[in-house]
C-alpha cells in the first residue's frame, strides 16, 4: 500500500461521488489503483497554514543536479523515472506492477537545480487556486522551512536525520557514477522507456514515457533537501455498473434508477486518464442517458 499519502489533484475532488453510491449499497470498483500525476510531491505551503492544500508534484527534467534517498540514506531507483509514472502501477516486462515508491523519502539537489527553477510542477491545480497560497518559487520554500540548505555533508544529514557517514557514502558513490569511475546500478542517464517498446526517445520531456540519455551531474555544497511523500491526483475507481451504465448494488443485482458514466467507476482504470478515456466517457454517458430517459418519470411512478 501506499502511506502518507498527498493529494495532487483539484481541492475540489473529495470523494461525494463515492460517498454517494455507497450511501446507497453499490458496489465498488477498481479502488485498488490511483492516478498520481507523479510519483512524489511537496506539501508547499507554510508550516502553520493548517488548510487543505493540494501540494504540486516535481516537473522534471534531464541534466540536473539531483538524487533520491530514501529514509536509510540510500538511492532507490533511476530517478527521472519517478516523475514520468502517472499510476500506482507501472508495465515492466509485458506485465503491470506496483511501483516503488517510498513514502517519506527525500530529494537532495545542488545549486545548479535551485537556480534554474521552481522545483514544483507550476502547472497545476494548486497553481491555479490562489486561495491555497502555495509557495510557488524555491526561495518562497527556503523561507517557509520547506527546502532546508545544507553547507556541508553533515548538516545535511542533520537535516535528513539520518547517519553522516551513510549520505556520506552516497554522496561520493554517486559523483563516482557521474565521473564514470563506477556504473550506475539503477542505469541512470541510459535510453528508458516505460513499456519497453518505443523507438522515439524524449530529450527532458514533462509527462512522458521514455526518456533519451544524458550526462549526470554531479552535486556538490550547497545542498537543498526537500521531505518527499506519494502524491495522487485522483482515485480510479468507483461504483461498478452493467453495460447499460446502471450502478450495481454489493448484490449484483441494479439500484434503481442510478446510473454512472464517465471516470466514475470507468471500466479502463490501470492507465492514467487521459485521451484513453474519451471514448468510454462518451460511450458510457450516452448509455446512461439513454436509460435514464426511458424511465417512467417520478410523478407518474408515484401515481
Amino acid at each position: 500500500g501506499f502511506n502518507n499519502v498527498i493529494s495532487a489533484g483539484t481541492p475540489y475532488a473529495q470523494g461525494d461521488g463515492l460517498r454517494m453510491c455507497q450511501a446507497m449499497g453499490a458496489d465498488l470498483w477498481h479502488m485498488n489503483v490511483f492516478s498520481g500525476g507523479t510519483s512524489y510531491g511537496v506539501r508547499n505551503v507554510a508550516p502553520d497554514n493548517d488548510a487543505f492544500t493540494a501540494p504540486l508534484v516535481f516537473d522534471y527534467n534531464t541534466n540536473h543536479d539531483f538524487i533520491l534517498l530514501n529514509r536509510d540514506g540510500e538511492r532507490f531507483a533511476y530517478e527521472e523515472t519517478m516523475f514520468i509514472v502517472k499510476n500506482s502501477m507501472t508495465k515492466r516486462n509485458g506485465t503491470n506492477v506496483w511501483r516503488e515508491t517510498p513514502s517519506d523519502c527525500f530529494i537532495v539537489f545542488g545549486q545548479n537545480l535551485f537556480d534554474v527553477g521552481s522545483i514544483v510542477y507550476t502547472g497545476g491545480f494548486a497553481a491555479k487556486t490562489p486561495s491555497l497560497n502555495p509557495l510557488m518559487t524555491n526561495q518562497e520554500m527556503l523561507d517557509a522551512g520547506i527546502i532546508v540548505k545544507s553547507d556541508t555533508v553533515e548538516e545535511l544529514a542533520q537535516a535528513l536525520g539520518q547517519d553522516a557517514e551513510k549520505v556520506k557514502a552516497t554522496l561520493d558513490n554517486y559523483n563516482d557514477i557521474c565521473e564514470g569511475k563506477t556504473a550506475d546500478p539503477f542505469g541512470r542517464g541510459t535510453d528508458w522507456d516505460m513499456f519497453g517498446q518505443s523507438e522515439v526517445k524524449y530529450e527532458g520531456a514533462s509527462f512522458g514515457t521514455t526518456l533519451a540519455a544524458f550526462e549526470l551531474q554531479p552535486l556538490s555544497a550547497p545542498y537543498y533537501s526537500v521531505s518527499l511523500r506519494t502524491s495522487c491526483t485522483n482515485t480510479e475507481g468507483g461504483p461498478k455498473r452493467s453495460a447499460k451504465g446502471e450502478v450495481l448494488h454489493i448484490d449484483g443485482t441494479p439500484i434503481p434508477r442510478l446510473y454512472a458514466g464517465g471516470e466514475l467507476g470507468n471500466i479502463i482504470a490501470y492507465r492514467y486518464q487521459c485521451g484513453s478515456n474519451f471514448a468510454e466517457a462518451l460511450s458510457s454517458g450516452r448509455l446512461a442517458a439513454r436509460q435514464c430517459a426511458a424511465l417512467e418519470p417520478w410523478e407518474q411512478a408515484a401515481e
